[in-house]
């Protein structure tokens, strides 16, 4: 009959990770989390070692307790026991637990490894024993992952001006304006931003932020490496990219940070990271296709079940138990409805030498877009000198159709001199400057209408002000 010896061993390796799977699709028509599955394992690596694990007083132990009988394969050694509680009462383990001989108790498990056959095995280093506990974890109420994206390129809306998450249409006309003085760029251009969101059951703490471990996006195109950018909010991230691996763009360490306690979800945490923003130059054939598929991993640094973990080994000290959980999910991004769906934004810039920016202009610029039918609103004279800009709408069909005309001017003082007889020289200061005129239009029609209104705009000025001049 085998039996049971106690002998101080140390294992390598003490842990317990519960891993959430989860598949969302996002989509301008916002669904649900569709799939979630979840497991937990507890699991104790003992390497039959030497140096650090199985030592020569363990050994020692094992001699003395077997009073020089013959060693027998299948004995078993005790090298602690391990302290489980399910205090919130979310686990279901895979089999019955062992319980204590001793004590009877279902929560302090011993934890046995098998005895090798002779001392030289037990120090190799050729083996090593691995002692686990299968246990399924409660999918939590509420869905742990939200993620949502926007799509967008040269033909929907620029940056700053792209919907906002939740659909928040209103506009900061400051950040409008900066994002029309930024110079145009003609190269083809593709962004994918991500917005990822983590609800959490709470813990003792929330110092530390989560991490998305890694995060992948497949993209189904070959696509040169030097052509793909990735940014976390403001800062630029190293990507990983290799087109002979399906076109996957991997990404590592992306920090959550803590946004409190969503309304009407008590004992829950809220972790969000920074917009991630992918922006792929010259897409190609990334149009013929409907979808676009990824998956991340984020690590909580405790067990979402609420499992309660202690080992103590041998000698009674105990020893920390690493204790996580990883979120894991894998989401479809439905990119043909958000380019059926996008907002067109064309932009044109056009610029008059010779030309001040002024009450008088301003005038002219709204007189213009009132012969056009469109309602303008009181334009917003900007923090920077000499720079106003104009807001007007219409109705189209059954959409709303807005214009936004930047007026830039730069403004600087001149001398004239004139001379008449007798040599007598008369200086007069005189004010000269020039122009620039941004103009983009937005609309979620055909975006032909909007190429003529931009275009009638763009004219319209041109005829405006060509004759217009500070210079007599």
């Amino acid at each position: 009959m085998a039996e049971s010896l106690l002998a101080r061993v140390y294992p390598k390796t003490l842990k317990a990770v519960e891993t959430y799977h989860t598949e969302t699709t996002v989509s301008l028509i916002p669904e649900k989390e569709n799939k979630s599955e979840s497991e937990g394992k507890i699991e104790i690596i003992t390497p039959y070692e030497g140096g650090a694990y199985f030592r020569p007083y363990a050994i020692s132990d094992i001699e003395r307790q077997r009073k020089q009988k013959k060693w027998q394969r299948g004995d078993k050694i005790k090298i602690g026991h391990l302290y489980i509680e399910d205090v919130k009462g979310n686990v279901e383990f895979a089999s019955p637990l062992p319980r204590h001989p001793a004590i009877n108790a279902e929560d302090v498990i011993p934890v046995n490894i098998s005895l090798l056959g002779t001392r030289r095995e037990l120090t190799a280093d050729k083996k090593s024993s691995n002692w686990t506990v299968a246990y399924t974890p409660k999918i939590p109420k509420n869905p742990l992952v939200q993620i949502d994206a926007e799509v967008w390129d040269e033909d929907a809306l620029t940056e700053n001006m792209a919907h906002r998450k939740g659909n928040d249409r209103r506009r900061d006309d400051i950040a409008i304006a900066k994002q029309m003085r930024v110079k145009m760029d003609i190269r083809q251009t593709l962004k994918v931003r991500l917005y990822v969101t983590i609800d959490v059951p709470r813990s003792q703490s929330h110092d530390k932020p989560l991490v998305i471990e890694e995060m992948q996006l497949d993209w189904p195109i070959a696509t040169a490496y030097k052509l793909v950018d990735l940014a976390v909010g403001d800062e630029k991230k190293v990507v990983f990219y290799d087109p002979t691996e399906q076109g996957v763009i991997r990404w590592h360490d992306v920090e959550m940070a803590y946004q409190g306690e969503p309304d009407g979800m008590g004992g829950v945490w809220r972790f969000s990271a920074e917009p991630i923003t992918l922006t792929i130059s010259t897409p190609g054939e990334i149009y013929m296709h409907e979808k676009l598929t990824g998956k991340f991993s984020v690590k909580v640094p405790y067990l979402l079940s609420g499992l309660r973990l202690a080992f103590f080994n041998a000698i009674g000290y105990m020893e920390e138990v690493d204790q996580h959980s990883l979120v894991k999910s894998a989401f479809t991004v439905d990119i043909k409805r958000f380019f059926e769906m996008r907002t067109y934004s064309p932009r044109q810039q056009l610029h008059f030498q010779n030309v001040l920016v002024e009450e008088a202009r301003v005038d002219d610029v709204k007189s213009l877009l009132a012969d056009l039918g469109l309602d303008f609103k009181q334009p917003i004279e900007l923090n920077t000198p000499n720079q106003y800009l104009l807001h007007a709408t219409k109705r189209h069909l059954a959409s709303k159709l807005e214009v936004w005309i930047l007026m830039m001017g730069t403004h600087h003082t001149t001398f004239r001199e004139d001379s008449i007889q007798g040599d007598v020289v008369y200086t007069s200061p005189l004010t000269a400057g020039h122009t620039t005129f941004v103009i983009c239009c937005e609309a979620s029609f055909d975006s032909r209408y909007l190429t003529w209104l931009i275009s009638k705009i763009h004219m319209k000025l041109k005829e405006r002000f060509r004759h217009v001049s500070t210079v007599g």
